[in-house]
């Protein structure tokens, strides 16, 4: 029998801000899953997450499909996981969805695995497969949008992105 989710954490932007961070993560879950439905206030760019406040361990290789183009990348040494690429669409109705699934979050004899799917109305669809080099427990979770040279962009308001533990079966 699979687990059971159960809601940690559902947060709505009424503002613009430009990320959204998990504090005191329950530590009586296997695994972390966290659904983000909503846009940025840019054009095109990368979603990421950190874990910790730690700015340093990440991997992730990524593929993306727009159209008939299939692109990839591969990043080492990174200060955060790329979860997908999100687009700053205008069109009401109309969001990026993102599901990010964190292995073992609790577990301090392994490094951290997160799996995602993405999907943009304007960009891309897509997975990533990410590690944080770090054996320790996770308790926070910043999530956020870059740019170019690292810049910050706002998340919009109405976007919604919910924290759900997973119990072992």
């Amino acid at each position: 029998m699979p687990g059971t989710y159960e809601p940690i954490s559902t947060t709505t932007l009424t503002n613009n801000y430009q990320g959204i961070i998990f504090n005191n993560i329950p530590q009586t879950y296997t695994d972390l899953v966290m659904v983000f439905k909503g846009n940025i206030t840019q054009d095109s760019w990368d979603m990421s997450m950190r874990f910790n406040n730690s700015s340093s361990g990440y991997s992730n290789i990524g593929f993306a499909s727009q159209n008939t183009v299939i692109d990839s990348a591969k990043n080492n040494s990174f200060s955060a996981i790329n979860i997908g690429q999100v687009s700053g669409w205008r069109n009401s109705g109309q969001y990026n969805i993102g599901y990010v699934h964190i292995y073992q979050y609790t577990n301090t004899n392994v490094n951290k695995v997160v799996s995602t799917t993405h999907t943009s109305p304007e960009y891309a669809n897509g997975s990533t497969l990410g590690t944080w080099a770090n054996t320790a427990a996770i308790s926070s979770i910043y999530l956020y949008s870059r740019g170019p040279n690292s810049n910050l962009f706002d998340l919009q308001a109405g976007s919604q992105i919910t924290l759900y533990g997973i119990k072992a079966a």
